[in-house]
């Protein structure tokens, strides 16, 4: 990491300004994994130096680490609904998939960011493909938040999905020519088994619990 990423990081917006404006740091240097001062300042809460890397040092928005997640799977993974609504304000694509398959809704609900999976869904309108099971695993955002305790979260999570694809279905179906009803139908994806695991970016899910808790718990998920 740069002082960039500490300064963005701890909220030391002085500092930040001065390593940006007067030193000529990278607004958007990356670490060894593509995260970004800006990402980290998202994940922490820190607004104001975020603010700053944006107006100030000219960061990339849209950025995506190695494993494809921007900042808005910062923000749901910190369970921070209202950085997530100033993100999508200033025009961040909060929809985006990342290479495992998770959108930011898997993320809120392995956190048990029951505040973000809410926004998420009624302000930001995420559909049935960021509740589908995930590229990796197979786990949809109610699987994880399961396999982590989060129970309330799951079945309302579950809930949602199942309405969503009730709705999908109905669509399909009023689609079809002349008004005739077409059976059922349901996606392979939608239709297996999803294994209850809980990976994280780049990560399996073992490795990446027993990663934390042997090394006390990591700095971020990624």
């Amino acid at each position: 990491r740069t002082p960039a990423h500490w300064a963005a990081r701890n909220g030391r917006v002085a500092c930040l300004r001065y390593l940006l404006v007067e030193r000529g740091c990278e607004a958007d240097s990356r670490t060894a994994d593509g995260t970004t001062p800006l990402m980290l300042a998202v994940w922490r809460g820190q607004r104001a130096a975020a603010d700053l890397l944006l107006s100030e040092g000219g960061a990339d928005l849209s950025a995506v680490n190695t494993y494809g997640c921007n900042a808005i799977q910062w923000a749901a993974q910190a369970g921070d609904a209202g950085m997530c609504a100033w993100l999508r304000k200033r025009g961040l694509d909060v929809t985006i998939v990342n290479r495992n398959g998770h959108s930011a809704l898997h993320k809120a609900a392995q956190k048990n960011a029951r505040a973000v999976c809410e926004w998420l869904v009624d302000k930001a309108q995420l559909g049935l493909k960021h509740m589908r099971p995930d590229a990796h695993e197979g786990a949809t955002p109610g699987d994880l938040a399961r396999a982590e305790g989060f129970n309330d979260l799951a079945a309302w999570l579950d809930e949602q999905r199942a309405q969503l694809m009730q709705h999908e279905e109905a669509a399909r179906r009023r689609a079809h020519s002349g008004g005739v009803a077409a059976p059922p139908q349901q996606s392979s994806a939608d239709a297996a088994s999803a294994p209850l695991h809980v990976i994280v970016c780049g990560l399996g899910a073992l490795g990446s619990l027993l990663a934390a808790r042997l090394a006390g718990g990591r700095d971020e998920g990624f």
